[in-house]
Parts: structure tokens; C-alpha cells; sequence
């Protein structure tokens, strides 16, 4: 399809194939529902757990699902003013079932009001429109920007994730976990509504585009060994579901305004705007961000636009159109030594420092639904992106002379299509469900590196012939993955899946390099060209097991390979204190883990789970000495074998039903995550052997307590994070501030509000202790060196809906 291979087409060939040979049976379910007057009960709601298929009986009270493979179902049927009906029902061959169902009439009740407490945190749809998750490790999120206490996105993800935090406006992501380097959530497959929204997928998998939480509905994770259907990744796969119509399922219009005042001259305003009819829904929304930043040389403006509409052609086509535009500018304050930060972390030495981000995504969905048993879900998305920064980027003890300054310019564009097909049949009677897919992926990637102006401002233009480098990446992915899920008895299940890739990457362009001395006069300039194609086949497996040990409780137990190609990053930008090995290879690993989930209805939701990651020939930094200049650098290479030990727990709990403290006023909620990680190089010929993982903390904790009170909301988030090291060297200190410990450190946001009808204000201080840390040592930007996060900051906000 984009004449790389004549692989792709035989990919191509055989999952469509697969696809076209899904034929209808005879088999189906057929009944009528009844009073026990035998009067025909209309509305009633008939609910196949298995399948998760819902149909509501009409005025006769019958109802019919056609084309139900063969097996044995349980049917719920329900009716607000009748008692539930749960039953088991065998489904034969090439015939249509039929039963009788008899409803009996709710006792007369009081009067009472009831709290609907949704659980923010639960396993999700174990089969949903475009993956099976059966024996998967997923957490899904449900996101309340109104009850979360930070303006940052990367504060209120609730999940036992490692984050990075580049600034309190939330303009970036970093997140990681599982002893992966939370660097722009590369070790991810980061999506949103199911599609990539990363630079380039292959080469570039950094994370510039950061949805806003106000638009979010909710986070799904995938991790580790259960996101093989996803890309061979190690870390796994993040996908931001965003809103697509009213929250309210009964309103056909919603107008959102949600503007923030906060400390440092920031202001923040999220518009959005909902409607939905008969066969259409749409959601758009604009979100403009402005400030000076909480410390000196760290002002910012955002805009970020949205829009989806989302349309029923008819009862088995759905489509839907997205369009993304997210823009920002950043001065970028630089990076500081150690003594510096401990001097007054909100000082900084760079005025001439930027950063910009124009991200543009379009994606277009079909889902096609053959019957109930049978699906086609399709995405073809298309990113043109950029980012762009200039600044005098060396180590921050240095002063900038104010001469010409380092531009970095990369360009991104991307077209994609990714097509699953999920399948439910039956074996011997026994339920099975397949998901097999296709993507096809098409990128191109240029980077640049030149001398820019003397000037302030943000100027990132470039000259034709960049003096230090310019690389183009053209490359293109094929892969099929299948997974199939086995009920082998009614507690046990088998998940096998095995994913193909073809990988095409290429590399033409030049790199100059100069060797400079203390005078600053250029001694010798070296020009590199390079040419470089690389085609690889990668086969990938992985296994899920799941036992249902009660209600609602489930023993999950995976292990799959994982493969991460080496990033255009690792190889072709280059700053003064960071060099690269010109022989470094892909990464190769598995993961295995194993998890315990339980959820109590609207009580409580517990999952605890315990990992291994196993990497070779793990990309890291080490520290060399140049011989010319002895000037001290960080050298990126494979540096070893690791390996990653650790426990997660996730936990979310209704206090107020737990302590009957919940009534028509009160609603209290308590939701922690904790992670515990044992890191090591384990390569025992690497010189970095036994040292401890680098961005890996022993201990990450988070953890929020919400109280609703009649009209008034408070809550508060701890954040707490035990030392790591910013290197494999596991350096202590250093005088330049680029690597060294990142001290543990706690952070503590509170958020109090009072309801109104439309209107909800509130006041929140992010870091009430002003606490004084910092979650990176940048060994290029933002820095390089100490990045500080922010001190106590206070947030101003008005709601308005309508």
C-alpha cells in the first residue's frame, strides 16, 4: 500500500481475508417477556452478560437476537417496575432458541433519595468496540476536572505511574513506570479516542500534545505484558478518551466555560460546547492558557481546539470525524546547578531560552457491526506536527555570552490506519472471542540543527543548509496481531496473541562536528554524511491467563516480548554535555506480571499487582571525559541489561458507604496508588553493573481524598517520591547540576468549592507546603540541568454550564 514491501500486501491480504469470511449462522435467541398475569411487559431491558448485547422488548414483549453462535448465555432481564430475572440459557446449532420469561412486580417501598456514586476507578468493558481486554491488566480512570485539585494533567492522573513535571500549566506529559524513564511518556503507546497522537511512531515516539483534562472522560491503561494488541512497547498503552456530546445523556445541549485565575499572572479558559440529536452528536472545545510562570523567564500562551462529530449512518454503521490543534510557546527558564536550586529554585540564568509545539491531528472512525457477535472497527489518522526551540544550551554555571544560540527544529508527518475485527463464536459449546487487526503506517521526519540569532525573542527560523545537521527519517510499519480468548470452564480463561511488525526505516542526511577550545576557537570541523536503510521483521508473543476466583474478583497473569527501536532522539541531536555511540542497537525484553482485581459495586475497587521487566540492551547515559578538551559529557549507548522488580497497588474506596457516613449530602471517596520498584543492571560485563536503574524511585505514592458536602466540595492530593538517580552511573553530585540524585520529596494540592445552580467556584493552592523539589536533571532541554517544579501556587476558578 505505500510500496515498501510486497509484506505489506500479503499483511493486508490476510487479515482482510479473515475478515470477509465471517459468515452469518442460524443460531439466535428469541422470547417474550411477562407479567404473572401473563400481560406482555413493553420496555423491558434483556441483557446477554456474555456478549454484552442489550435489546428492549416491544409492545408485545418479545424480543430476538439474531445470529447468536451456539453456547450457553446468562440473561438479565429488567424493568424499573418489576424484579430482576437472571437465568442460564443453552443456545444450539442452527436453530433459534426460543424461552418464556416471568416477571414479578416490585413490593410497595418508601420513598428514599439514593447518592449515585460511579467509581472512578474500575476494569472497564472486557470487550468494548475496539479491543478485548479479558485477562489484561487495564485500569480505566474516569476523569473529574472539576473535582481534581491540579491544573496539570500530569498531577491528576490517578494510576501508579512515575511522572516527570516540565511546568505547572500542564503544557507536557511524563509519564512512566515499571522502571521506564518517564521522558514524555516514550516508553507508551500514548492515544487518544484509540488512535496515536505521538510525533512518530516508530522513530520518535515522544509525547508533545497533552489532551486537556477538562475534555476528558476518562483514562484508560493498559500495561506491561496485557498491551500486545497494542505495539511491542514496553511500557504499554495510555489512551485519553475525550468527551462526545452532553455529559447528561438527557440533555441535547451543553454550553461548559471554565476560567482560572492563578498566581504569577496565569489565566486559563476551557469553552466547550455539546449537542446531540436523534442520529448526531458533537463536542468541541477551545482551551487558551497564559502566563509568566512561577519562575523568572517562564512565560507561556497555549491554544488548544477541538472538535468531533459523531454520526449513525444506520443500525450497523457508525462514523466519526476528529480534528486536533494544539499550539503553545514557551520561554524556558534553563536549568540550574545544585547550589543554585538551593540558593532560590525559582531563579534562572537563560532570557533567551524558547520552546514551541504546532500539533495537528485528524482521524477519521468506522465502526461496523456485522450482528451482535461480530464487529469491524476502523481508524485512519493523520498528524502533521512540529517543535521547534533555540536558546544557549550550556551548562548553567556557565553565563550566556549573549552570542548566536543552538536551534533544534523537527518536523513530523504521519498517516496511519489501524483495523481490528472482533469476533465472538463458540467451540464445542464453550464461548471464545478473537480480536485480529491490521496497521498500516506511513511517516517521514526531518530534524535540524543551526545557529540562530543574538536576539530575545522566539525566533526559530533556520537557514536552507542547517550549520550542524539535518537528517530525514522516511519510514514504514505493517503489522497483524491476534489475540483469541479461550473460556476453558466457567472460571478460567486462555488469552494467546502473537503480533508481526515490519519495520522500514531510513536515514540520509549530514552532521558537522567541531572541535572547539577553551578560547572558543574551532580547531577542526568533521562533516559525517550518512545513508542508512534498515528493514527488520519482529515476531512477538504473549500469554494471558484469568481465573474468576468470586464475584467480581480475578486473578490476571500475563507475559509478552517487547521491542523498542532506537528513536531518532538516541542517535541525531546533539548538545554540548551529550554525545552518542554510532553503533547503538534496538532494545529487545519481556514482561511478565501477575494481578489480583476486585471490585466491590459501589464501594470499593482493589487491584494489586506484581511485575517483572526484563530489558537488554537498555539505552542509557554514562559519563565519559572528552581527550581533547577533557571536558566531562554524557555518553548515550547501550549500557547493559536491566532488570525491574516491583509491586503496584491501586485502590479506591467509598468511605462514606463503608462508615454509613454517605447520605443525601455527603458523598466521601478515598483513591491511592503505590508502587514499589527494584531496578538493577544485571549485565555483569557492563561497568554499570548492580547500580540501581536511573528515573526508577523506590517508592511513588499518590493519594486523594474527596468529601462532597451538600453543595460544597473539598478535596486533597499527597504526591510522594522516593530518591532516584538521573543516570546509570548512579553519580552523587555534580557541579554542572545535569546529573546526580533527585532527592525524594513530598507535594501536597488541596481544592475547596461551593455549587450553585450553573455556577461552581472554587480555590485551590497547589503545593500548600511550598515544598522545594525537582523531578528531572535535563541533559538537553528544557535545561540542561536542575529542572525546578513549582512552589505554592494559588488557582482562582469559575464553572459556568448551561
Amino acid at each position: 500500500m505505500f510500496g515498501v514491501s510486497s509484506k505489506i500486501n500479503f499483511i493486508f491480504l490476510l487479515f482482510f481475508s479473515l475478515v470477509l469470511s465471517e459468515t452469518i449462522t442460524a443460531s439466535g435467541l428469541k422470547g417474550v417477556i411477562l407479567n404473572t398475569d401473563y400481560s406482555p411487559i413493553h420496555n423491558a431491558k434483556i441483557l446477554i452478560e456474555e456478549t454484552e448485547s442489550t435489546i428492549i422488548s416491544n409492545h408485545n414483549g418479545k424480543f430476538k437476537f439474531p445470529n447468536l453462535p451456539a453456547g450457553i448465555y446468562t440473561v438479565l432481564v429488567s424493568h424499573k417496575n418489576y424484579r430482576e430475572s437472571l437465568q442460564k440459557v443453552t443456545v444450539t446449532k442452527e436453530k433459534i432458541t426460543s424461552i418464556t420469561v416471568i416477571l414479578f412486580a416490585k413490593a410497595a417501598e418508601l420513598d428514599n433519595v439514593e447518592i449515585n456514586v460511579s467509581a472512578p476507578l474500575s476494569r472497564g468493558k472486557e470487550i468494548s468496540e475496539d479491543q478485548i481486554s479479558i485477562g489484561k491488566n487495564k485500569i480505566v480512570i474516569k476523569q473529574d476536572a472539576e473535582k481534581g485539585t491540579s491544573s496539570s494533567l500530569n498531577r491528576t492522573i490517578d494510576a501508579p505511574v512515575n511522572i516527570i513535571e516540565y511546568d505547572g500549566a500542564g503544557l507536557q506529559l511524563g509519564i512512566g513506570g515499571r522502571g521506564l524513564n518517564p521522558k514524555r511518556t516514550a516508553h507508551y503507546n500514548t492515544r487518544q479516542n484509540g488512535y496515536e497522537i505521538s510525533a512518530d511512531a516508530l522513530g520518535y515516539p515522544e509525547t508533545y500534545y497533552t489532551p486537556s483534562s477538562e475534555s476528558i472522560r476518562e483514562i484508560s491503561i493498559l500495561r506491561g505484558a496485557a498491551s500486545l494488541q497494542f505495539g511491542p512497547q514496553f511500557g504499554g498503552m495510555i489512551n485519553f478518551i475525550l468527551k462526545d456530546g452532553p455529559s447528561n445523556p438527557k440533555k441535547k445541549f451543553e454550553l461548559i466555560s471554565n476560567n482560572k485565575y492563578g498566581s504569577y499572572k496565569q489565566f486559563h479558559t476551557f469553552n466547550s460546547i455539546a449537542t446531540k440529536s436523534k442520529n448526531i452528536k458533537t463536542y468541541s472545545f477551545y482551551h487558551y492558557k497564559i502566563g509568566d510562570g512561577w519562575r523568572d523567564n517562564s512565560s507561556y500562551n497555549s491554544h488548544t481546539g477541538y472538535s468531533s462529530i459523531s454520526c449513525q449512518i444506520n443500525k450497523k454503521l457508525n462514523l466519526k470525524f476528529q480534528l486536533t490543534k494544539y499550539y503553545y510557546n514557551v520561554q524556558q527558564a534553563g536549568g540550574l546547578t545544585d547550589k543554585q536550586f538551593y540558593n532560590n529554585p525559582q531563579q534562572s540564568f537563560r532570557e533567551r531560552n524558547w520552546f514551541s509545539i504546532d500539533w495537528n491531528i485528524a482521524a477519521l472512525i468506522a465502526h461496523y457491526k456485522f450482528n451482535s457477535n461480530s464487529w469491524i472497527n476502523s481508524k485512519t489518522f493523520y498528524v502533521n506536527a512540529s517543535r521547534n526551540s533555540v536558546g544557549y544550551m550550556e551548562n548553567p554555571q556557565r553565563t550566556d555570552p549573549l552570542g548566536d544560540r543552538a536551534i533544534i527544529a523537527g518536523n513530523f508527518e504521519n498517516l496511519g490506519n489501524e483495523t481490528r475485527w472482533i469476533k465472538r463464536y463458540t467451540i464445542k459449546n464453550k464461548n471464545a472471542a478473537l480480536i485480529s487487526g491490521l496497521r498500516l503506517y506511513k511517516g517521514w521526519a526531518q530534524t535540524s540543527q543551526a545557529l540562530g540569532t543574538k536576539n530575545y525573542d522566539a525566533d526559530f527560523s533556520i537557514p536552507e543548509v542547517p550549520e550542524h545537521s539535518q537528517y530525514q527519517f522516511p519510514s514504514a510499519n505493517a503489522s497483524l496481531f491476534f489475540e483469541n480468548t479461550l473460556f476453558l470452564t466457567k472460571k478460567f480463561f486462555l488469552t494467546p496473541g502473537y503480533r508481526y511488525e515490519y519495520i522500514s526505516t531510513e536515514t540520509d542526511g549530514y552532521y558537522n562536528k567541531y572541535v572547539i577550545n577553551n578560547a572558543n576557537d574551532t580547531l577542526l570541523i568533521t562533516n559525517s554524511p550518512t545513508d542508512f536503510v534498515s528493514n527488520r521483521d519482529i515476531h512477538l508473543f504473549g500469554t494471558g491467563l484469568t481465573y474468576n476466583v468470586a464475584k467480581n474478583g480475578k486473578w490476571i497473569a500475563n507475559i509478552s516480548k517487547n521491542f523498542r527501536s532506537v528513536n531518532f532522539s538516541d542517535i541525531n541531536i546533539v548538545v554540548p554535555s551529550l554525545r552518542v555511540d554510532p553503533n547503538i542497537q534496538d532494545e529487545k525484553g519481556y514482561t511478565a506480571d501477575i494481578t489480583y482485581s476486585k471490585g466491590w459495586n459501589k464501594t470499593a475497587f482493589l487491584s494489586v499487582t506484581g511485575y517483572m521487566l526484563h530489558y537488554d540492551n537498555r539505552i542509557g547515559l554514562i559519563w565519559q571525559t572528552d581527550d581533547l578538551t577533557f571536558d566531562t559529557y554524557q555518553y548515550r549507548t547501550n549500557i547493559s541489561a536491566s532488570r525491574t522488580i516491583g509491586a503496584e497497588l491501586t485502590n479506591w474506596i467509598n468511605l462514606g458507604e463503608l462508615t454509613g457516613l454517605n447520605d443525601t449530602i455527603h458523598k466521601l471517596n478515598l483513591m491511592t496508588n503505590i508502587t514499589s520498584n527494584y531496578a538493577k543492571y544485571i549485565d555483569t560485563a557492563a561497568i554499570v553493573y548492580g547500580n540501581r536503574v536511573e528515573m526508577v524511585p523506590w517508592l511513588t505514592l499518590k493519594s486523594s481524598l474527596t468529601h462532597e458536602y451538600k453543595k460544597w466540595l473539598f478535596s486533597g492530593l499527597i504526591n510522594f517520591q522516593t530518591t532516584q538517580f538521573s543516570e546509570a552511573t548512579n553519580a552523587i553530585e555534580s557541579m554542572n547540576g545535569v546529573y546526580g540524585l533527585i532527592p525524594s520529596f513530598y507535594v501536597i494540592d488541596v481544592k475547596g468549592g461551593y455549587n450553585f445552580k450553573n455556577i461552581t467556584l472554587q480555590l485551590s493552592v497547589n503545593n500548600v507546603t511550598n515544598k522545594s523539589y525537582f523531578t528531572q536533571r535535563a541533559n538537553s532541554y528544557p535545561g540542561p540541568g536542575i529542572i525546578p517544579s513549582e512552589g505554592r501556587v494559588y488557582w482562582v476558578s469559575a464553572v459556568f454550564k448551561l
